[in-house]
């Protein structure tokens, strides 16, 4: 009996120092070094993280003219947690990049830290599973920095680790919603959460049916209901308030497309963050 207890406690200490080693290797540098591609086809940027916590930026393209090269950018990286930060050797260079670190199978991608909710959200909609054609590679690798471009296990099994203040973006099944009311002026929504997931700021919706290929990115919410609005406003968002870019500017054009995309809809209708062609 005597064994059997030293045996068992043995065994726990192994464990704990197992997930004391796991938790302690993400936040060291030697996981994240390495190379870094992002290729679209047409071109991309590749991402050196060197072991002496130095790093090589630069990006390439296909159309570029014989004997051009775009510029390399040097300096030295800082990891605090699962965000990178880059810091440029010139003084006077405005070259600064921030990323999270992410895990997704065998992937091990940095996206930039203004698009962690893009790719949250893009994981949801099944679009970043599909492939490149160009490439025949996941678009998740021509979209974001990665180390691997060919995993060797498909990525619909898999769910991203994400920075912990992101985790509730990730969803294992798709969120669902009914449309309530349509306000047409503004090209926004108010949207009944009909699904046990949370609805958070920044999330994308489609509309189930695919009757129109607009999508809808949450304003404000609570448990059950949220305002959203028709992603091209949501993008051009400042442009409303200098009407002289207005006239200048494509942006015009755009509300008017969404205006007569939000007459398609009307209330009852199911929005969700899987895209129609998400199988």
């Amino acid at each position: 009996m005597k064994y059997r207890y030293i045996n068992f406690l043995l065994f726990v200490l192994s464990v704990t120092s197992c997930a004391v080693h796991n938790s302690l290797e993400i936040s060291t540098d030697m996981i994240i070094q390495g190379e870094y591609c992002a290729n679209s086809g047409l071109g991309g940027q590749v991402l050196q993280l060197k072991s002496d916590s130095t790093y090589e930026y630069s990006t390439f393209s296909d159309m570029l003219v014989q004997g051009t090269k775009n510029p390399v950018y040097k300096g030295s990286y800082h990891l605090d947690g699962g965000q990178i930060t880059l810091l440029p050797d010139d003084a006077d260079s405005t070259f600064q990049q921030h990323y999270y670190y992410v895990q997704w199978g065998e992937f091990d991608l940095l996206i930039e830290k203004s698009k962690i909710i893009d790719f949250c959200n893009n994981f949801n909609s099944g679009w970043l599973q599909q492939e490149n054609p160009m490439l025949d590679i996941p678009i998740v690798a021509s979209t974001y920095l990665s180390k691997t471009v060919q995993p060797e296990t498909p990525l619909r099994q898999e769910m991203p680790i994400v920075p912990a203040s992101f985790e509730n973006y990730i969803l294992d099944t798709p969120l669902f919603g009914r449309v309530v009311q349509i306000d047409t002026t503004n090209c926004t929504l108010n949207i009944e959460n009909t699904s046990n997931h949370q609805l958070l700021g920044g999330m994308e919706l489609f509309l189930e049916s695919g009757k129109i290929m607009t999508s809808f990115i949450v304003l404000e919410s609570d448990k059950n209901h949220c305002t959203v609005v028709e992603k091209t406003i949501h993008s051009f968002k400042d442009l409303p308030n200098y009407p002289e870019l207005n006239e200048l500017t494509p942006f015009s054009e755009m509300k008017s497309g969404a205006k007569l995309a939000m007459k398609e809809i009307v209330p009852g209708d199911v929005v969700t963050t899987r895209r129609i062609w998400q199988k």
